[in-house]
């Protein structure tokens, strides 16, 4: 065998092991990027069990849990499993504005809105002022609705202190505005997030 068929051996072996460590790092490399953009339920489950945690050890102990959406009421039913009582868990009622308005508007509820949602938050909450509350959602994505409805609730009378927020997901942006949920136990640089139902909103 020639020095030159050697050669050629060796640079087609080098070529081949070079194209096997392009497509491995490649998929691996996606594979990691698709894991940051999106959960699955598994690690929702974990993830909610471990922001009920942060909330427990931060010694904040909500008497009533809140969420904006049904999205949110999926979280909500993990994060309260960490607490020992049963805590009653109420939920808003989400509109985009974008889209198609409800045909109905119902008179026991208080509505408030940001650019992309209407979210009416239940009156029956006024007659519990006296309570700590848990706002608790899937993503936030602007930090704008925690904030709506945190206004919300102190004007129904809960006392500021009383009222925190907890996000499964929030952006760096809800940071960087002072929107950020007191709680969160996934922080992301985009809003192009996925779920097990969909792509976060």
């Amino acid at each position: 065998m020639t020095i030159e068929t050697v050669l050629a051996v060796g640079g087609l072996i080098g070529t081949l092991a070079g194209l096997t460590g392009t497509v491995f790092y490649g998929r691996a490399a996606r594979k990691l990027h698709r894991e940051r953009l999106s959960f699955t339920w598994d690690e929702l489950h974990a993830g909610g069990r471990e922001l009920g945690r942060q909330v427990k050890e931060a010694g904040f102990a909500p008497e009533i849990v809140l969420t904006p959406s049904i999205r949110g009421a999926t979280v909500a039913g993990i994060v309260v499993l960490e607490f020992d009582n049963q805590l009653p868990i109420f939920m808003c009622i989400q509109e985009d504005i974008r889209a198609v308005h409800f045909a109905f508007s119902p008179s026991d509820h208080t509505a408030v809105e940001t650019s992309k949602w209407r979210i009416r938050v239940p009156d029956a909450l006024r007659g519990h002022t006296d309570k700590r509350i848990l706002i608790v959602d899937d993503f936030a994505m602007s930090g704008d609705s925690l904030v709506k409805i945190r206004e919300c609730l102190t004007q129904f009378g809960f006392a500021r202190e009383a009222v925190r927020a907890a996000s499964l997901v929030c952006t760096t942006t809800t940071k960087d505005t002072n929107k950020a949920p007191e709680f969160c136990w996934y922080e992301t640089p985009t809003s192009r997030f996925y779920f097990p139902w969909g792509q976060a909103r």
